[in-house]
């Protein structure tokens, strides 16, 4: 499928079939259309493979704005959710955005969108989920890997939402960088392994049980930086940023 778009109307995006599901070679757009009043909400997305695999592209589900002088909220990004119960879902490299709309006055900013995984996700390029600054959480309920060691780089922005990983992070692929812009809650429930990893911001607890950035053959460590207003807690597993096998001098650690 090379894109589906719909109207100004909150309509959802709802595809359920035994078979391969491909939605990657265009955008999905389900946003909010302009207001007169309130921002409109954006529609839902709902991907299920019952018995095989998921692609999925470019994805926009946010809200609209709410008019100029209305004082009101903006309207509440769509929800994602993404299921491939026969395999594996393949996120091919694009962003999916499911921020609230802006509120005009005192009115707030609408919610954004959860985003939700089900069963395993491979990434095939560079990756980058945001439900904005509002609500919104970001829910791998299986594993995440790559397609090549340390080679695809994933941006997350939660908000005041949550980002939680179900299942091992970088288990047979790693991921490249890894950057969680902001979010509530961060809980990595297994390992997590990938070029490097940096929390900007969070206001609730951190939690990762074990973290391994070391280097591949001729590259150094890679970084670890957690930043958060909350609790961080990594007491679960061991962190990792040793340097890879040398081909000459040894190759620094990650800090």
């Amino acid at each position: 499928m090379t894109g589906v778009q719909t109207c100004a109307l909150p309509i959802s995006v709802n595809l359920k079939s035994a078979g391969a599901i491909d939605v990657s070679g265009g955008t999905i757009v389900t946003s909010g259309g302009t207001a007169t009043g309130a921002g409109l909400d954006a529609g839902a997305v709902t991907l299920n493979s019952t018995g095989s695999t998921v692609t999925l592209g470019a994805l926009t589900a946010t809200g609209s704005a709410a008019a100029t002088s209305s004082a009101a909220a903006g309207g509440a990004g769509g929800v994602v959710t993404v299921s491939s119960g026969g395999g594996s879902t393949t996120l091919s490299g694009a962003t999916i955005n499911t921020t609230g709309g802006a509120g005009d006055g005192a009115g707030a900013q609408g919610a954004g969108g959860n985003v939700s995984f089900t069963n395993a996700v491979v990434l095939a390029g560079a990756e980058t989920i945001t439900t904005g600054a509002s609500a919104g959480n970001i829910v791998f309920g299986g594993t995440l890997n790559g397609t090549g060691n340390h080679t695809e780089n994933l941006v997350l922005t939660a908000g005041t939402g949550n980002v939680s990983f179900s299942a091992a992070v970088g288990g047979s692929k790693t991921l490249g960088d890894v950057t969680i812009n902001s979010a509530q809650n961060v809980q990595a429930s297994a390992g997590f392994a990938a070029k490097s990893l940096t929390q900007s911001a969070g206001t609730g607890t951190t939690t990762f049980n074990g973290i391994d950035t070391s280097g591949l053959s001729a590259v150094a460590g890679g970084a670890v930086n957690l930043k958060s207003a909350g609790a961080i807690d990594v007491s679960g597993g061991t962190i990792v940023t040793s340097g890879g096998t040398a081909t000459g001098a040894g190759l620094d650690a990650g800090a």
